[in-house]
């Protein structure tokens, strides 16, 4: 059974990508739990002159596999943007949009394991040469 009681200031997750201004924006952070992601996106607005910050849970979500994850993705900056917009913020993407932003997450993430195979796989492969030689 998953659990969604967890904080979100206690969030352990990766941030994927923010979309708003420098004082006031949204948060994609994911989570692995086994072979679902936990999505939490986030609002948060600063106030410079007092230096306080302010925190808005906007949406929370698990998804089945990196498929759902990326559709929920969508869903949610949709969701974030549409906050933005009632707050009359002007806003940017950093790095891209949640989806597009997740699906390259899920790519070097993928693209590591493979790498890091293909490594203990040399490495093994090395092993069993210097054995055979000796």
């Amino acid at each position: 059974m998953l659990n969604l009681t967890t904080k979100a200031e206690d969030f352990a997750g990766v941030t994927i990508a923010t979309i708003g201004n420098d004082n006031t924006f949204a948060t994609l952070k994911m989570r692995r739990i086994n072979e679902k992601f936990e999505l939490l996106v986030e609002l948060t607005t600063y106030y410079g002159l007092s230096g306080h910050y302010e925190n808005e849970v906007l949406g929370r979500e698990i998804a089945d596999d990196e498929d759902e994850a990326i559709a929920i993705a969508t869903d949610l900056e949709y969701d974030a943007v549409a906050k933005l917009k009632i707050l009359d913020i002007d806003y940017s993407k950093d790095p891209r949009g949640f989806p597009e932003a997740l699906q390259d997450h899920c790519d070097a993430e993928r693209a590591r394991i493979t790498r890091n195979a293909q490594n203990a796989f040399v490495a093994a492969a090395y092993a069993a040469f210097a054995a055979a030689a000796e």
